[in-house]
């Protein structure tokens, strides 16, 4: 009866282990550069989704993660929003803090000092007054997007570049089409040029032995002629590798690019909140 009770004490203590909430720690920050953006985006998707249920703590965190990982003025703005609407500033307050405390040569560190300094006055309508739109075609930031607007923030807009004008889909087909076929026509003219090679050193070998003069005649007009043709198979056949291979390169660089462009893109909530990073 002991064993009994001592067996099932341990498995209540271990399911309520099992089942306890494990405390958010957001990780180091990759050194390669692509894994925290992808990182980044992780977070910002994180906080968004908690940010719409109005678990705005806990959203908070996310967020304040994301923009470890990534400076981004979307970042930045959900951050504000969550500090805006939450019902309890003195966790969010918090969580600012200790981020400007652990992060404080981060390029946004100005931008959370200023909105520390707007909750610590309870100046809570200036906090991203209107929605933020997205940005114009000129060079100039828009003028209701603080944290665009801030000097603060323009020097890193390398970490949020301009999206990338995408390439339509089929376009990119047939530049895959065109570069497999460049591919395969060269290669194929490669193997020409070794055959016309392999057939004009037979035919001088052929010339060499020949006993009678027509006989040299005729094998050594071949061999000048296979090797004229093997010459021209071989320039025929790296340019089509080359030109197939330039192709695919393109392709696949523009495929990324439209990945990055659509990544980077974003919308409003009825809230307010950018939903992409």
């Amino acid at each position: 009866m002991r064993n009994i009770i001592i067996c099932l004490t341990l498995i209540l203590i271990s399911t309520g282990a099992m089942g306890a909430p494990k405390k958010f720690k957001c990780p180091a920050v990759p050194e390669q550069e692509d894994v925290a953006v992808k990182k980044a985006g992780r977070f910002f998707t994180a906080g968004e989704n908690l940010a719409l249920k109005g678990q705005y703590n806990r959203s908070m965190q996310r967020y304040l993660c994301s923009l470890k990982m990534k400076a981004h003025p979307n970042t930045m703005f959900n951050i504000a929003q969550v500090a805006k609407l939450s019902d309890d500033k003195t966790p969010i307050l918090k969580l600012l803090n200790r981020f400007r405390e652990q992060n404080p040569e981060h390029a946004a560190v100005p931008e959370i000092s200023r909105l520390i300094a707007k909750m610590e006055a309870g100046d809570y309508e200036s906090i991203n007054p209107e929605l933020a739109r997205p940005a114009p075609e000129s060079s100039s930031p828009p003028e209701n997007d603080p944290v665009a607007a801030s000097p603060d923030i323009e020097e890193n807009e390398s970490l949020a570049p301009e999206p990338t004008p995408t390439t339509p889909p089929d376009r990119l087909r047939k530049m895959k089409i065109s570069g497999i076929i460049a591919v395969a026509g060269g290669a194929a003219f490669t193997v020409m040029g070794i055959g016309f090679a392999a057939g004009s050193a037979a035919a001088k070998n052929n010339g060499l032995a020949a006993t009678e003069y027509s006989d040299y005649t005729f094998y050594e007009n071949q061999h000048k002629g296979f090797a004229a043709v093997s010459v021209i198979s071989f320039i025929v056949g790296v340019a089509g590798i080359t030109t197939g291979t330039i192709l695919l390169v393109k392709r696949k660089k523009r495929m990324s690019q439209s990945s990055e462009s659509s990544s980077q893109s974003f919308i409003l909530t009825p809230t307010g909140m950018q939903m992409t990073f």
